[in-house]
């Protein structure tokens, strides 16, 4: 509904409103401005006449077209799954106004206004009203509105203003559109701060609504799909919800810099109302697991609805979601994984680890700097005007920097050249990404000593998804020189001056002729035995070295915290001048079940200690542990629009022991939102098939992601691409009619005969169809709920895959026609076959998914349905009859296609299902022509559920 607002005002104050149809820029700075306080208002509906009681008021407004199908398209935001229209800065868009009379081009004046924020002014580019006319006609003008590129993004609104003259006087009426309008940043805009300039990578890092995640290390790189999911219902309110309780001021949300950094803080931060709560620690009894999100849609729904921080986080999760926003309001945006992440390194830029070398026992509580196997952040496109001229393009910025301690704090945006180049002192936390991506990593004693170095181990690859495929991209080069180069000497200084020169480095042991490797497989499956290998070598060429060998291994968090030991072996024995002493180490299952985390890796140490020169060494890859995959398949990956289709999810349990509870999420953008299927227990090695019903909303190609997770194990995915498309035309039948003589007599008990004239007499009206008013129940099939995420908890011990439904015979006193009927009514029928077969009359047993009773349903005794299949249509005849009078005979057409018997040409093919979940189940006696080349068919029941 729209607001209307009548006020008079008189011509000696504002005659330059009067003279003309005024459609243009006005005075005051070149914006029209309405100095008259509005009267009370009078609501009326949109594209409806004003109410008798403002008819005297002049020129009055009943109606706006936003035009949102083509501004959308111009504006690149039509795919936006929102009722209002949505647009960006630096571009014009179309409104189409209808007034209540025909406009006046000498008395009447109209004006549009858009204002955003609590005190909107032109001064903090909140408040605008520049357009033109583009036409006009009797009652309807079409105008204009530009928005410059220094406009606040957020939520606007709408508001014409028209003035009638009459007289000495000017009636003045307000309109204020009933929806808002959104304005985002223009990445297509050369003077926007978002400016890119290439349409490959504003499709990709704006308009692309699917990601990648990369994880892992950097030997082993896993990687795993994400929904960002911009433009679904929803999800742009969410977005400036978290921006609105930033507190920011309204004249800052034009800044993409300023924006960006706000957001960086909000993501993760609770106490500040942020979107999500950050947990490393294992437990999410009361939330979701961070490896159960298949994508952001859902998260930013739950922020907005419950109006406070979901459950739970990481890095990865964060960067994601935090893209997703991004994306949504305009900036370009990008998920990056750095591989070997040093948090905290300080000044020197160096991350040390204590080691007890008599035991080989990391002193992991006194490490400096942990080194994580792999860390998320982002990167977003803009103009960075806070930095020195040639800064501008990627801005890196995270969501989840880490320091010692655990505190949280943000980081970025900052120049990702300014950190290549090692310019650490420009804004905002330069340094911070620097020291992530070339710190040293030394291996201590525990007094200090230095025992090793290495060098270049942090930041080994640095990654995102390509522009326009599912490839990943390596973009080490764009944050570091390669190693050993003048470039990266001349960065190391400009980043750590004087600290460079004092690192603890330095007095780093040298000499001894001791060698130590260790080898580990390229691919280490969980719940697969592991074997390692450590070699020793003593290069001496005369003389002997006795050597202890201390070899640990670990599971360890990829954020570098170990979960426990699962190998120790000490051994001692001497090398001879010039030999190799090759120990190997088999970890098995039962080693390490106990200790799996999400994205769990093996930190496998071996520490030497060589008695005569008394040399240490210390050699301690991490190799990935690879998760199971889920199987997903489909009959045929094209799928028909808005017809259900079936999804297969298999998954084998490859541990020793049972998965208990487990919870399967599934979701797809334009197929399915998010949907939780719990699953009690998956017995250790068994294997388990789950079939899910799925519904297309929206045509392209989709990816189905579907995550399994359980205490025992975590981040176990799966993705499935499949193409919707819109399904065939259904023929049009042109069946002749049928005609149906009368029956004379009277009968007492309906007799099928084999003479079609008998028995049944010319159409009158339509048949009583039995359906089934409840969904049928399956044990191991979900089926969903009114609730916003589904949870259906299978059956411990039986396997989920779906049940039919229980199918009975109707009683006997319902017939059914027979074949030589059943074949001169279908002689009326194009397409039909010789001879036919015939099946009585079924029940479905249902059962609701709300309350559980059962219900089925009650047959009218004495009556007989029979229905007439064909390649084309379909016919249903129903006769029924009492004692005392001629039974009544009734037909009602149908069509049949593939997907079921439809009544109608435009109805939904049975089982037909509700938005709550009930399926309705037609079931008559089918009567099926046979196939030509078989001269038989069996009738169908169509029996599909809905989960």
């Amino acid at each position: 509904m729209g607001k209307t607002y009548s006020t008079l005002i008189k011509t000696s104050r504002h005659s330059h409103y009067t003279d003309r149809l005024w459609l243009g820029t006005a005075t005051d700075s070149g914006r029209a401005i309405v100095r008259a306080k509005p009267a009370k208002s009078n609501k009326h509906a949109v594209g409806q006449p004003k109410p008798a009681a403002a008819a005297d008021s002049g020129l009055s407004v009943v109606g706006v077209d936003v035009n949102k199908l083509e501004n959308g398209t111009n504006h690149h935001t039509g795919q936006f799954d929102i009722p209002e229209l949505v647009v960006r800065r630096e571009a014009a868009f179309t409104v189409k106004i209808t007034a209540s009379r025909d406009i006046d081009d000498i008395n009447d004046t109209i004006e549009i206004f858009l204002q955003t924020g609590t005190a909107p002014s032109y001064q903090n580019n909140s408040k605008l009203s520049e357009f033109k006319t583009v036409s006009k006609e009797g009652a309807e003008v079409v105008v204009s509105v530009s928005i410059p590129h220094s406009a606040v993004i957020g939520e606007w609104a709408l508001r014409v203003v028209t003035r009638c003259k009459d007289g000495d006087n000017v009636h003045e009426n307000t309109y204020d559109h009933p929806q808002h309008v959104y304005v985002l940043f223009n990445p297509w805009c050369k003077d926007d701060d978002t400016y890119m300039g290439n349409e490959e990578q504003c499709d990709e890092y704006v308009l692309n609504d699917m990601g990648t995640i990369y994880y892992g290390t950097p030997g082993n790189i896993g990687s795993r799909d994400w929904n960002y999911g911009q433009f679904e219902e929803g999800v742009l309110p969410a977005c400036l919800k978290l921006l609105s309780r930033s507190k920011l001021a309204t004249e800052y949300m034009s800044d993409a810099v300023v924006v960006t950094r706000i957001l960086s803080r909000m993501v993760n931060t609770p106490d500040m109302n942020g979107l999500m709560v950050a947990n490393w620690g294992g437990c999410y009894d009361n939330g979701t697991p961070p490896s159960g999100w298949n994508g952001s849609v859902k998260v930013l729904e739950d922020y907005y609805n419950k109006g406070c921080p979901v459950l739970y986080g990481q890095c990865w999760v964060m960067a994601a979601v935090a893209s997703t926003v991004l994306r949504c309001l305009g900036i370009p945006c990008r998920c990056v994984t750095n591989f070997n992440s040093a948090h905290d390194s300080g000044r020197a830029g160096v991350s040390t680890l204590h080691w007890d070398t008599t035991d080989g026992t990391s002193l992991d509580d006194r490490a400096t700097g942990l080194v994580w196997n792999f860390h998320v952040w982002n990167e977003a496109w803009m103009s960075n005007t806070t930095l020195p001229p040639g800064n501008g393009g990627w801005q890196a910025f995270d969501v989840t920097p880490q320091k010692a301690g655990g505190e949280v704090i943000r980081a970025g945006p900052t120049s990702v050249q300014a950190i290549k180049n090692g310019h650490t002192s420009l804004n905002h936390d330069t340094g911070c990404f620097y020291g992530e991506i070339h710190a040293d990593v030394l291996h201590c004693t525990k007094d200090g000593s230095v025992v090793s170095r290495e060098d270049g181990v942090a930041g080994s690859v640095i990654c995102t998804k390509a522009v326009g495929q599912d490839d990943m991209e390596d973009i080490t080069h764009e944050y570091k020189h390669p190693q050993g180069t003048e470039d990266s000497k001349l960065a190391a200084m400009t980043a750590h001056g004087s600290a460079l020169l004092s690192r603890p480095d330095a007095q780093a042991a040298t000499g001894g002729d001791v060698e130590v490797d260790v080898l580990h497989p390229d691919k280490a499956f969980i719940g697969s035995a592991i074997n390692c290998e450590v070699s020793v070598e003593n290069k001496s060429t005369a003389e002997e070295r006795t050597v202890k060998v201390i070899i640990s291994g670990r599971m360890m968090h990829y954020t570098g915290i170990s979960a426990g030991i699962v190998s120790h072996l000490i051994k001692e024995f001497t090398l001879k001048p010039e030999s190799i002493e090759r120990l190997s180490v088999e970890i098995k299952e039962s080693d390490y079940i106990d200790h799996l985390v999400e994205f769990p890796s093996l930190k496998f140490t071996a520490v030497v200690n060589v008695t005569e020169t008394g040399q240490t060494l210390i050699k301690s890859p991490t190799f990935r542990l690879l998760e199971p995959e889920l199987s997903l398949s489909v009959d045929n990956t094209q799928v028909k629009h808005n017809h259900m289709f079936s999804l297969q999810i298999k998954l084998r349990n490859p541990l020793g022991k049972p998965l208990k509870k487990g919870r399967f999420t599934i979701d797809s953008l334009g197929i399915q939102k998010t949907r939780v299927i719990s699953h009690k227990t998956i017995p250790a090695g068994e294997e388990i098939s789950l079939n899910v019903y799925l519904v297309p909303k929206k045509l392209g190609e989709r990816k189905v992601l579907v995550n399994f997770t359980c205490p025992q194990l975590h981040n176990v995915c799966g993705s499935l691409k499949v193409t919707v498309v819109e399904p065939p035309p259904p023929p049009t039948p042109t069946p002749e009619p049928v005609e149906i003589a009368k029956e004379s007599t009277e009968l007492h008990e309906l007799k099928v005969k084999d003479e079609l004239d008998d028995h049944i007499v010319p159409l009158e009206s339509e048949p009583e169809l039995i359906t089934e008013s409840e969904p049928p129940h399956h044990d191991d099939v979900a089926t969903p709920t009114t609730h916003d995420e589904e949870t259906i908890e299978t059956n411990t011990d039986d396997v989920p895959t779906e049940k039919a439904p229980v199918v009975e015979e109707t009683p006997s006193n319902i017939e059914v026609f027979s074949d030589k009927m059943a074949e001169s009514i279908l002689k009326d029928f194009p397409g039909h076959s010789e001879s036919s077969e015939t099946r009585k009359e079924v029940r479905v047993h249902t059962q609701s998914s709300v309350d559980g009773d059962e219900h089925s349903t009650t047959k009218i005794t004495k009556q007989s349905t029979t229905t007439i299949v064909t390649q084309q249509s379909k016919k249903t005849v129903t006769v029924s009859s009492s004692s005392d009078d001629p039974p009544p005979v009734t037909t009602q057409e149908f069509l049949h296609t593939e997907e079921g018997v439809t009544n109608g040409p435009d109805a939904s093919p049975v089982p037909i299902i509700t938005e709550d979940g009930q399926v309705f189940v037609e079931t008559t006696d089918v009567v099926h022509p046979s196939e030509p080349e078989e001269n038989s068919a069996e009738a169908q029941i169509n029996s599909d559920t809905h989960l």
